[in-house]
């Protein structure tokens, strides 16, 4: 993990000096992200059968606009390549973001659900595990975001992630991913991170082999 540590102490070195530059933030650079566009594969249909969805959310609980945002991010897998399916972003109070956690999971019937746990995500893994009969996974984050997403880059630049070529939500996604940890804001980062590490610790391949 050194080299997590070192590319960390580069970002950050790199943002500083261009805060220091006149005392504004400057346009971002692709090249001021962590990843490149060109990493990602790209996909005009998605396969019509996977082996696994896997949905993964970020979750907040206020409206407003200077709140941040609740992501679900849905993926589907075949073999050990990954495919956005969608990306859901949307600010709701705690009882609109159990509706919409709900018709997400009804939607695309995922065989896994990333939920953080802690703050809204504990809160909403409590409920869901009272009140529906979904394949439920909380997960416990561990280092700062930008060391978590250095973590799995490695994923992202060997190809396992295909985007759509076309997607009503891909330009927003894009840019917030591609400009961290200097973009905006970061809520689908978080869930991105989220699911790549989780398959990167127990992903398909030992589930299968415990399946077996």
């Amino acid at each position: 993990m050194a080299w997590c540590s070192n590319f960390f102490y580069v970002m950050r070195g790199r943002l500083r000096v261009e805060r220091k530059e006149g005392g504004v933030l400057h346009p971002l650079r692709e090249e001021d992200g962590m990843v490149r566009r060109a990493w990602f594969g790209r996909y005009e249909n998605a396969p019509a059968v996977f082996d696994r969805v896997v949905q993964s959310w970020d979750t907040a609980i206020k409206s407003g606009k200077g709140h941040d945002a609740s992501v679900c991010l849905t993926f589907g897998e075949v073999g050990r390549q990954s495919y956005l399916l969608d990306a859901r972003v949307g600010r709701y109070e705690y009882p609109e973001l159990k509706r919409v956690f709900l018709a997400m999971a009804m939607q695309w019937e995922p065989q896994a659900i990333l939920i953080e746990d802690r703050a809204s995500g504990q809160q909403l893994l409590q409920d869901m595990r009272r009140e529906a009969a979904l394949p439920l996974i909380g997960v416990q984050p561990a280092q700062d975001k930008v060391t978590r997403f250095a973590a799995v880059s490695a994923l992202i630049e060997a190809g396992r992630l295909a985007l759509p070529k076309a997607a009503g939500w891909l330009a927003d996604f894009e840019a917030e991913v591609l400009g961290f940890p200097a973009a905006a804001h970061d809520d689908q980062v978080d869930a991105l991170t989220q699911y790549l590490n989780w398959i990167r610790a127990c992903g398909w391949d030992k589930l299968r082999m415990r399946l077996l």
